[in-house]
């Protein structure tokens, strides 16, 4: 009898722990399809060397050159203007509210 209930008691476990996992993972799962859709699309550009000339001297300059129908798709027409914040290591782009 004893082992009757030892049996029991394991079975039990063994569903708790699968059902248990079975959830966990299914929240996870229904996590993770919620962050992909928020994925923003990311863009590798070269840094190029722009070289500025004046009256006296001239200068090597850091230029950055985003152009393609990327830019469009994402809401960004020629001719607005924008607005560029920087941080540390950080450029915000976005358009200039009118």
């Amino acid at each position: 009898m004893i082992t009757c209930v030892y049996i029991s008691l394991t079975y039990l476990y063994i569903r708790i722990t699968y059902i248990n996992k079975f959830t966990i993972s299914k929240s996870i799962m229904s996590k993770s399809r919620k962050r992909s859709s928020k994925r923003p699309e990311v863009r590798s550009l070269k840094i190029q060397s722009k070289t500025r000339f004046n009256s006296y001297s001239q200068r090597d300059v850091p230029e950055i050159k985003p152009c393609g129908n990327w830019l469009e798709k994402s809401g960004f027409i020629h001719g607005q203007r924008v607005l560029i914040t920087t941080m540390d290591r950080l450029l915000v782009i976005r358009l200039e509210e009118e």
